[in-house]
């Protein structure tokens, strides 16, 4: 789950009909009667979030420094392309004997 899958709109309390967009379970909107008004609120959360990870890093391949997406890319583009380039082919003998099937 990333931060931006952490965003909500939910009611405030069972029964109510006044929603809100919540974060780890914590309201952080105002509350409305209209979920459509909440939905921009929702989209800029999420977008803060999603760039809350970015950052100047070093490649772990090569060492240079890039703009990545998240904690989660150590990869320059150069070295991400060329890594998913040496994925195997799922169809070959060699691929379907390493997964045992």
């Amino acid at each position: 789950m990333t931060a931006r899958d952490e965003f909500s709109i939910d009611f405030i309390a069972e029964g109510s009909a006044m929603v809100a967009v919540f974060h780890k379970g914590r309201q952080v909107s105002p509350a409305s009667r209209n979920p459509e008004k909440l939905r921009p609120i929702l989209a800029e959360k999420r977008r803060i979030a999603a760039r809350a990870g970015r950052a100047w890093r070093c490649c772990l391949s090569c060492g240079e420094r890039f703009l990545s997406e998240g904690v989660h890319q150590r990869l320059c583009a150069k070295h991400r392309s060329a890594a998913s380039a040496e994925m195997p082919d799922q169809e070959s003998p060699s691929y379907r004997s390493m997964m045992g099937k």
